[in-house]
């Protein structure tokens, strides 16, 4: 297993995700730099993205490195029966580090075990999802000023939604409060048709239109799930739409 992986968010410490988000301060204010100069990454993306790859994608550019990979697994060897050790020994041998979506829990941990250079989890079903939840922990910190005691209400799908399960480990260090909102049951109505929510809401309507401010994290990146039409989520607090009303959320990848 290479121990330079980063298959959960509860991989890192406190100490180190703190020390990433001080680096992230310093790339936003100069992200062209050539530390990957001579480098190669692979995106490996056996599940449908566009944000996250192409911000990986474009992470690496800037930093002067080049990119080998896939977007589509249909279109590889695995449609042929290739197993996923088999993929990541295979592609372990052309890259220096191996960027992977998967649709299967576990999945990354296990290319860990099987590669020869690091594995970065961009996802892996409904397990984890770090990458997304540093950018959220960045977009937290840069909004409120601070990581620590904040409340914060998560609204969506929290049962398979991987945003929402490593943005909860990872805030452990920080002594949160959370809220949590969701559907008992699934809805029928399309994302912005769902009257019954919108109506509760009343004035802020509007706000939650945008798709960005979608079912998904607070922080975290839209999702395509629907609001519910049985008015569930009015159970979030004023004060919490309030808050999201004065916040900007991040980019997703």
């Amino acid at each position: 297993m290479n121990t330079k992986s980063l298959v959960s968010i509860s991989d890192l410490s406190r100490e180190e995700i703190l020390s990433l988000l001080d680096t992230a301060r310093k790339f936003e204010e100069k992200p062209n730099r050539r530390l990957l100069e001579g480098k190669v990454v692979a995106t490996l993306f056996f599940e449908p993205s566009t944000r996250t790859r192409l911000s990986f994608e474009t992470a690496v550019n800037r930093l002067g490195g080049r990119v080998i990979g896939f977007s589509d697994a249909s279109n590889t060897s695995t449609s042929k029966g290739e197993t996923l050790k088999d993929t990541i020994k295979m592609v372990s041998n052309y890259a220096d580090l191996i960027v992977m979506r998967h649709f299967l829990e576990g999945a990354a941990l296990y290319a860990t075990e099987v590669s020869d250079v690091p594995i970065i989890n961009a996802g892996d079903g409904a397990h984890q999802h770090p990458s997304q939840t540093m950018l959220d922990l960045y977009s937290i910190y840069k909004t409120q000023g601070t990581l620590e005691n904040l409340t914060i209400t998560l609204v969506g799908d929290l049962k398979y939604g991987r945003t929402v399960h490593s943005l909860i480990m990872a805030m452990k260090y920080f002594n949160p409060t959370f809220r949590f909102v969701a559907c008992t049951t699934s809805c029928s109505d399309t994302p912005l048709s769902c009257a019954t929510c919108f109506t509760t809401y009343g004035r802020y309507k509007e706000l939650l239109r945008f798709p960005r401010y979608g079912s998904g994290a607070i922080y975290g990146q839209s999702v395509s799930s629907t609001i519910c039409s049985n008015g569930i989520l009015a159970t979030a607090s004023f004060s919490f739409l309030a808050f999201l009303k004065v916040t900007t959320p991040p980019i997703p990848i």
